[in-house]
């Protein structure tokens, strides 16, 4: 379940803390490629996990056309 952030602020929260998650795991997967690791499922599960909820931010908010 996805729940959208429902001001900016919140929303800006999200795509710092999901930008910075997707550095970091991207930042793990050049590591262990460079020193010949193997890559985990888990691994690669989680930088699709936090690059999606980066991506989530930017999509644009539904404005409701009632009052």
């Amino acid at each position: 379940m996805i729940v959208k952030p429902k001001n900016d602020s919140t929303r800006k929260i999200v795509r710092y803390s999901g930008e910075s998650a997707t550095l970091l795991i991207l930042a793990s997967f050049l590591y262990q490629w460079n020193n010949g690791l193997v890559v985990d499922d888990t691994e690669t599960f989680s930088l699709i996990l936090a690059f999606t909820c980066f991506l989530y931010t930017f999509l644009p908010k539904k404005q409701s056309t009632h009052k």
